[in-house]
């Protein structure tokens, strides 16, 4: 027996040389699982990964923020992380990816230096393998999402810790093992939200040596505050800039509402998402199929009584005479809890990100169960443990690796809600678009907000000379001033509204071609999509033809509406047509507020929405939009002026100026009044 680190270190089950080779092994399998078809699956992105995507190539551009507002708020690490390959690579959605795979095998490399140092060479290549081959941390390691870099920083920053303690149980002070866990426990603040339970760690296995009375117990705890306090420090700007931009952080209240709740004397929402997330081990998991198979736990059946039994076993060191493996047992059942906090607060509905902190100490507990059994056995069958456990624990992670394959490759990629969730038909658009000759494309998109498809389109295309805008063609139309421009709709993901059809002179049909399975067939042959080529708009199926100046803020001129030709009823769903050409720059994220008037001036139905976002405004562009108004069922006959007007999404009360043939006008343009019989 020799000493290796803080614990016992069985040369005799697992000599060092073999451990490395065995570890190197299980990296190589992990990067193949992780690698194997990364350009095609996930078969597009989600908005959140596009958005990461975004905002990396915008550190690269030359922006850098300490918070990323966009979405629901986002620690910037991870962007940052893919940035220094989006330097080399361009923005492209493989950027993304590869970091995940790169702080997935840290993850992995990480948590086998840590275990082997807290329970043994075995346990650690146990966990490894676990790590390597089950679903969940394979399907993490292939997203294009910042969840993946919180376990691998929190087990690189235990791994420093731990060398501290170990000097510390010699009577000695390695400054920069704790210097170093005290910055990576920083950077971890950085990654995603629950960093900020799991700084609990190390002093929890500080605190726990000093209940024990272990004579370096003082040491490790003043270990444990320089830790800390170095890693307060890194992550003072993030918490300054949070502490003065708390709305910066929607995503805290929506998921603090069962707590909410709780404090207003209502514990049922609380009690029934614990009693949910108790399951998500070998039970039930997250129902999302975003990223997860709908309903699957996080350990398939035989692995999940192997951790419950590896519980069984942490709990027993941590309160046998042995404080060091005591201190480990009991950091990892403490890291275990805070793990999985969150899901015990809002249920197991995305679970695989909220609960990502307890990803790498799952694997652990089912190891920890094998070698235990293992070495209780050996002395009853007279065999080696290192036999028994290699005789057990092959067919076991053997079968559990062909089962995470067939599972993500063969079942999650081929989900069609999964194709949904993946936006493939934008994918199949882009890449239908990389062949056109077009320069300019406005496609028509169900999401062309710029955090959405306008964000994630960019990742794919190849084509540099084309240039995409974005509308929604069951609401408007937009048509590019650029010369030899075209309009795109896909169906039937956007297909153009009825209303549209007048203003739709050239039509040209073509097909694409979309993946087997995907949901977005209309029939077996493929998918099927109408191109309209530039043209200008028919302006006599307006109902009036201006022979005025009408401008909103020197942005955007009102070049007329089209109106019911006849008299409406009551209860009847109305359509107005507006259009409008661009003449300048447009402050980001407008709306136009549609008005339907009572006789007191005051609004009777109120529809606010623009389905050209103004970001992808420019000059000289013209664009129709279509005002849909429900009328009440007990609507007086008579006439009823319809009002419209702009206004920035964040502030309704900041319209744009309206001016009248150079003169100020208010803010509000009247259009053609409706006509209303009883």
């Amino acid at each position: 027996m020799a000493r290796r680190g803080v614990f016992i270190y069985d040369r005799r089950m697992v000599p060092r040389l073999q451990f490395r080779l065995a570890i190197v092994a299980i990296l190589l399998l992990a990067a193949g699982l992780r690698l194997h078809a990364l350009p095609e699956i996930p078969p597009g992105m989600t908005h959140d990964e596009a958005d990461h995507g975004l905002d990396a190539w915008g550190v690269v551009q030359g922006e850098r923020p300490i918070y990323f507002t966009v979405g629901y708020g986002r620690e910037p690490l991870y962007d940052y992380s893919t940035a220094l390959l989006m330097a080399f690579l361009g923005p492209t959605y493989l950027a993304g990816r590869i970091t995940s795979v790169y702080f997935g095998l840290l993850l992995i490399a990480g948590m086998a230096a840590w275990t082997r140092r807290a329970f043994g060479g075995p346990a650690a290549l146990l966990t490894a393998a676990g790590l390597a081959v089950a679903f969940w941390p394979l399907m993490t390691a292939r997203h294009a999402l910042r969840t993946v870099t919180l376990p691998a920083l929190l087990v690189a920053a235990l791994v420093a810790f731990w060398r501290g303690a170990a000097a510390a149980r010699r009577g000695g002070w390695l400054w920069a093992a704790w210097i170093t866990a005290g910055l990576l426990l920083g950077l971890s603040f950085y990654t995603y939200i629950p960093a900020r339970i799991t700084w609990l760690l190390p002093p929890g296995a500080a605190a726990y040596l000093l209940l024990r009375r272990e004579g370096a117990a003082g040491r490790v705890l003043r270990g444990a505050a320089v830790t800390l306090l170095l890693a307060l420090l890194v992550g003072l700007p993030l918490f300054t800039f949070l502490a003065s931009h708390p709305e910066a952080e929607v995503r805290i209240g929506q998921l603090a509402s069962p707590l909410q709740q709780a404090s207003e004397g209502n514990f049922e929402p609380l009690f029934t998402n614990a009693w949910r997330a108790l399951g998500l081990f070998g039970v039930r998991g997250d129902s999302q199929w975003r990223y997860n198979i709908a309903g699957r736990p996080w350990l398939p059946l035989l692995p999940s009584l192997l951790f419950y039994a590896g519980l069984l076993v942490a709990a027993w060191y941590a309160v046998r005479k042995r404080p060091w493996r005591g201190m480990a047992a009991f950091t990892a059942l403490l890291w275990l809890l805070l793990g999985l906090a969150p899901s015990l607060v809002t249920g197991p509905e995305l679970s695989t990100t909220q609960a990502i902190a307890l990803q790498p100490v799952l694997f652990l507990f089912p190891a920890l169960a094998l070698v235990a059994g293992a070495r209780r056995l050996a002395p009853l069958l007279r065999q080696p443990a290192s036999r028994l456990l290699l005789v057990a624990a092959l067919p076991l992670y053997g079968g559990w690796l062909l089962a995470s394959s067939h599972a993500y490759f063969d079942v999650w990629a081929q989900q069609p809600e999964v194709a949904v969730q993946y936006e493939q038909n934008l994918v199949s658009a882009v890449r239908y678009l990389d062949r056109q000759e077009a320069q300019t494309v406005a496609v028509s998109t169900d999401a062309p907000g710029r955090f959405h498809d306008a964000a994630a389109a960019p990742l794919f295309k190849r084509n540099e000379q084309i240039s995409l805008r974005w509308f929604d063609g069951r609401h408007s139309l937009l048509l590019p001033a650029a010369p030899g421009s075209a309009t795109l709709f896909f169906t039937p993901d956007a297909p153009p509204a009825p209303a549209l059809a007048p203003y739709l002179e050239a039509v040209a049909e073509d097909r694409i071609d979309l993946p087997q399975g995907s949901h977005y067939h209309v029939d077996n042959e493929g998918g099927f999509q109408r191109l309209y080529p530039q043209f200008s708009p028919s302006m006599h199926n307006l109902s009036t033809e201006l022979s005025t100046e009408v401008v909103f803020g020197d942005t955007v001129r009102f070049l007329g509406a089209a109106s019911p030709r006849t008299a409406v009823r009551a209860g009847d769903a109305v359509t107005v047509a507006t259009l409008w050409r661009v003449t300048g720059a447009a402050p980001p994220d407008l709306v136009l507020f549609t008005h339907l008037l009572g006789e007191d001036g005051m609004p009777l139905v109120q529809a606010d929405r623009l389905d050209v976002p103004s970001d992808q405004w420019q000059a000289g562009d013209v664009f129709v939009q279509l005002h849909e108004i429900n009328l009440p069922c007990a609507l007086e006959g008579g006439e009823y002026r319809l009002a419209v007007g702009f206004y920035p999404q964040l502030d309704w009360r900041q319209r744009l100026p309206l001016e009248i043939d150079g003169a100020p006008a208010g803010d509000t343009l009247f259009l053609p009044p409706l006509e209303v019989v009883p």
